[in-house]
C-alpha cells in the first residue's frame, strides 16, 4: 500500500524508514544551510531586496509567543541585513493549502510586530521580505516560476507607496522559465539545486552553489543528522497515519467518521512515537537520564520540542521553554 505524504514523500506499508530520509530539498537541511552559510544568506537577501548588502545575520533565535488557541508563531528562518530589513525564508515541500497561505501571511506580518516590540517607530519601519521556495505542484492561480505579492489597489493596479511587506513564491517545478542569462546567476544556480533531488550531485560552477553542496556533505556526516533523521521518520509516520484516517473517513462517507479517523491517526501517529523519540533526542543531546517530565508534555509541547532541539541552549533553559510553552 502506498500512502502519499505531503506531496513529497511516500510511505510503503511494511518498509522500515532506516534508509536516508533527509534529502537535499528538505527544510531540515535548508535550515542548517542558512545558519551556516553567510554566502547563501547574502545571495538570497540581495536577490529579494535588490540591494547590495554587507551582512545578513540569522535572528531566528527570536521566538514569537504562542497564540491563545495554541498555534505556534515560529518562523522557519529569520534573517536581518545590516540596513535592518527582515527576511522570512521557508522551504516548503508539502502541498500548499489555503491554511498554509494564511500561515505565510501571518508569519510575514509577525515580523512587522517584531519591529514594534523592538521600539521601531512607524516611520522607520523596515521592509519585510518573505520567500517560500516550493518544490510541489504549482499553487492554484500561480502558474509561473516567480510570483511576487504586495499590497496593491486591485482596481487601478497601483502598489501601496512604501509598502512594508513583499511575499515571493519560487516554484521549482517551473525552473524551465529561467532565461539563459538568469540561469548563470548565483541565485538561480542555488535554486536549481532544489529543483530535483540529484541536481546537487552535478558539478557546480557558482561559488554559492558549491558551498551549499559542501555543507550538505558535511550535514549528513554530522551527529546532529541523527536528530533530523529521527524527527523526519516521526513526521512521515505520523502523517501516514493521518492519511490513513482521512481515507477511512471518506470511505465511510461520514463527516464524523472522517474527523474520528484523523483524530485517531494523530493520536496514534504522534503521541506515543513522538514521546519515545523526544526522550531519545533529549537524552542524546543533553546526556541526562531523568526525563519523567517529558511524559507530562502535551502534543503541542512535543512538537515545539522538535523545533527547539536544534537550538544551542542549555538543558535547564530548554526544559523551562518546553514546559511553559502554550501554558
Amino acid at each position: 500500500m502506498n500512502i502519499e505524504v505531503g506531496g513529497f514523500f511516500s510511505w510503503k506499508e511494511g518498509i522500515h524508514m532506516d534508509e536516508q530520509v533527509i534529502s537535499f530539498c528538505t527544510d531540515y537541511f535548508f535550515h542548517y544551510l542558512l545558519i551556516h552559510s553567510p554566502m547563501v544568506r547574502l545571495c538570497i537577501a540581495e536577490h529579494l531586496s535588490g540591494l547590495e548588502l554587507k551582512t545578513v545575520d540569522v535572528i531566528n533565535s527570536e521566538r514569537y509567543p504562542s497564540h491563545k488557541d495554541g498555534k505556534k508563531y515560529v518562523l522557519d528562518i529569520t534573517l536581518k541585513d545590516h540596513l535592518g530589513n527582515l527576511y522570512n525564508i521557508e522551504m516548503q515541500n508539502g502541498y500548499i493549502s489555503a491554511a498554509e497561505l494564511a500561515r505565510f501571511q501571518i508569519y510575514t506580518m509577525s515580523m512587522i510586530d517584531l519591529q514594534i516590540q523592538e521600539g521601531v517607530q512607524y516611520q522607520d519601519m523596515r521592509k519585510v521580505h518573505s520567500l517560500i521556495i516550493y518544490t510541489g505542484n504549482p499553487i492554484r492561480n500561480f502558474e509561473h516560476l516567480w510570483h511576487e505579492v504586495e499590497l496593491i489597489d486591485g482596481k487601478y493596479e497601483k502598489e501601496l507607496y512604501n509598502g512594508l511587506i513583499v511575499m515571493s513564491f519560487l516554484q521549482t517545478k517551473k525552473m524551465e522559465e529561467v532565461s539563459m542569462e538568469l540561469a548563470r546567476s548565483d541565485f538561480y544556480q542555488l535554486m536549481r539545486l532544489f529543483e530535483q533531488e540529484d541536481n546537487h550531485k552535478e558539478e557546480q560552477t557558482s561559488e554559492v552553489a558549491k558551498e551549499a553542496v559542501e555543507l550538505y556533505d558535511r550535514f549528513i556526516s554530522l551527529e546532529e543528522y541523527i536528530y533530523y533523521k529521527a524527527i523526519q521518520r516521526d513526521r512521515l509516520w505520523a502523517e501516514s497515519k493521518i492519511g490513513e484516517g482521512t481515507r477511512k473517513g471518506f470511505e465511510q462517507g461520514l463527516e464524523k467518521g472522517l474527523e474520528q479517523g484523523i483524530e485517531k491517526g494523530i493520536e496514534q501517529g504522534k503521541r506515543e512515537e513522538n514521546l519515545k523519540r523526544a526522550c531519545q533526542l533529549v537524552k542524546k543531546k543533553y546526556k541526562v537520564d531523568n526525563l519523567e517530565w517529558l511524559k507530562t508534555c502535551t502534543s503541542q509541547q512535543l512538537d515545539y520540542l522538535f523545533d527547539m532541539i536544534i537550538d544551542d541552549i542549555n538543558y535547564d533553559e530548554f526544559k523551562k521553554m518546553i514546559c511553559h510553552y502554550n501554558q
